[in-house]
């Protein structure tokens, strides 16, 4: 089994019903350090703080969609995040 206790995710989903599924099975796997947002635009400006190790990104959300939130992402050339890897739910 893998130690995944040091490993950073940030989960990006405007369901708080996802957000928690997801937040449980990583936590099922050891993963510690979850940060939840239903907010992409808060997820953004978290994004810029510091360095993370993997992005949930959900693909249908209203205000900005998965694909509009990882352009943004990617675009962002001094975020310290702009090629992280992502996982893309549907």
């Amino acid at each position: 089994m893998y130690d995944l206790s040091d490993l950073s995710v940030v989960i990006v989903d405007d369901s708080d019903f996802s957000l928690k599924v997801v937040s449980c099975v990583l936590n099922a796997l050891g993963v510690k350090k979850v940060r939840r947002f239903t907010a992409p635009e808060e997820a953004l400006h978290f994004l810029q703080m510091g360095t993370i190790d993997l992005l949930i990104v959900d693909y249908m959300m209203d205000y900005l969609d998965g694909r509009d939130f990882t352009r943004t992402l990617r675009g962002e050339r001094k975020n310290p995040n702009s090629t992280l890897p992502m996982i893309m739910l549907t």
